[in-house]
């Protein structure tokens, strides 16, 4: 039986939330779930059921890198807000540092979690 949508999100948070195989690149600690975008994960719950018929996106982050990059920040002349440009290990979005990552493992045939290139983060095996 499949799980329902918000099980699929439920359980990929449970795996990745200070999962010892995902670490941030500056500090090298285990990311954490990001609930404070729990809107973006649940409208990317209805994009994910559309587009792929199962949840596969989760939002991490890392507090020490937040702080390390808030210090040096200026948001208004930032420019790591697009989501894809990296800076020493740091994305910065409003002042948080979130890295998205895709696991597939509830698609017909998983290939397993995946990082943009330049997430800030890194999955070890």
């Amino acid at each position: 039986m499949k799980l329902k949508p918000q099980e699929q999100l439920a359980a990929l948070e449970s795996e990745w939330n200070l999962n010892p195989k995902l670490i941030c690149d500056g500090c090298e600690q285990p990311l954490e779930i990001d609930m404070s975008c729990y809107e973006q994960m649940a409208e990317s719950v209805d994009i994910d059921m559309k587009n792929d018929g199962y949840v596969q996106h989760v939002v991490l982050r890392c507090e020490n890198a937040s702080g390390m990059h808030q210090d040096e920040c200026d948001y208004s002349n930032c420019d790591f807000d697009d989501g894809d440009k990296y800076h020493d290990g740091i994305i910065c979005h409003n002042f948080n540092v979130w890295v998205d990552l895709w696991d597939d493992r509830f698609s017909d045939n998983p290939t397993g979690a995946k990082l943009n290139k330049y997430s800030g983060a890194r999955l070890l095996e």
